[in-house]
């Protein structure tokens, strides 16, 4: 399993829409995710709101996009959050 410590959740970059996703993806024993996979776990969420979601991840460092896959996944380890800031 990847390291990613609790604190994410008092990361103030990104938002509670983020913060929830991260934590569903983390659970899931896989690690690659597609938009259609991910919006299997919320029948209120649009597209747009998982696609936002995935977009505060990825440009604050939590998963990355692989284009070859077409798919997301969690990074393997992640710095400890500290005060909002990484």
């Amino acid at each position: 399993m990847e390291t990613i410590y609790i604190s994410y959740l008092f990361d103030s970059r990104i938002s509670l829409d983020a913060k929830g996703l991260l934590g569903v993806m983390i659970e899931e024993p896989t690690n690659r995710y597609s938009i259609a996979s991910l919006a299997k776990y919320s029948y209120k969420d649009s597209i747009e709101t998982i696609k936002a979601a995935l977009k505060e991840l990825v440009d604050n460092d939590y998963i990355a996009f692989d284009e070859q896959e077409d798919s997301y996944y969690v990074i393997k380890q992640i710095t400890e959050v500290e005060n909002g800031t990484k």
